[in-house]
């Protein structure tokens, strides 16, 4: 399978992906072959570290929904900025501490965010967190909805860095349940 391309689509990004599983799963001889595969899997992760980590607002740890066009954060988009902390310490592109401490502020705004029926001010109701909110304050965007899927991988995100950031002076980080308590007892009230 060729794993060299000019153009990088959709199609292009997963092919390499597979090309560069195969290749992990190879003898040593057969990885050293791979260099071009290792630099563009290390500059894809890279650039979306920086990406994320440079769009997010460092004061409350939104992440913006699309650049360059500055509209609203997205919780989905904050999602994976929080999945991108320990790519970016594992890789070397940012120190351990302050992806910890991105990490924290990250989580502790979610938590202490307002929750409530009120059609504007509120970042979320009953655990859920609207899809769309102001990159500054954190409240609602306009007429956005509540969003299972993007609360889904807000969460998802979450928990990840929860797990990642275990050493005793980021203990703060596994400190924070609000924001996963909130929909589990949410849903656990709708079951009964």
């Amino acid at each position: 399978m060729k794993c060299i391309a000019t153009v990088i689509s959709r199609r292009t990004l997963l092919k390499r992906g597979a090309c560069a599983a195969a290749v992990a799963a190879a003898p040593a001889t057969a990885r050293r072959r791979s260099s071009r595969s290792d630099a563009f899997l290390h500059d894809v992760q890279r650039r979306t570290f920086r990406f994320f980590w440079e769009t997010t607002n460092p004061a409350n740890g939104l992440a913006a929904d699309r650049w360059p066009t500055r509209s609203f954060a997205s919780i989905a988009a904050t999602g994976f900025a929080l999945s991108a902390l320990p790519v970016g310490v594992e890789r070397g592109f940012v120190g351990r501490r302050l992806a910890a401490e991105r990490a924290l502020t990250t989580l502790r705004f979610f938590a202490e965010a307002p929750q409530g029926p009120a059609a504007s001010g509120m970042t979320g109701y009953k655990g859920f967190f609207y899809h769309f909110l102001d990159p500054a304050t954190g409240a609602r965007f306009g007429k956005t909805e509540l969003s299972t899927i993007d609360t889904a991988l807000l969460l998802a995100g979450a928990l990840l860095v929860k797990n990642y950031f275990d050493r005793p002076a980021e203990k703060p980080i596994g400190e924070v349940p609000e924001i996963l308590e909130g929909v589990a007892a949410w849903i656990a009230s709708r079951a009964a």
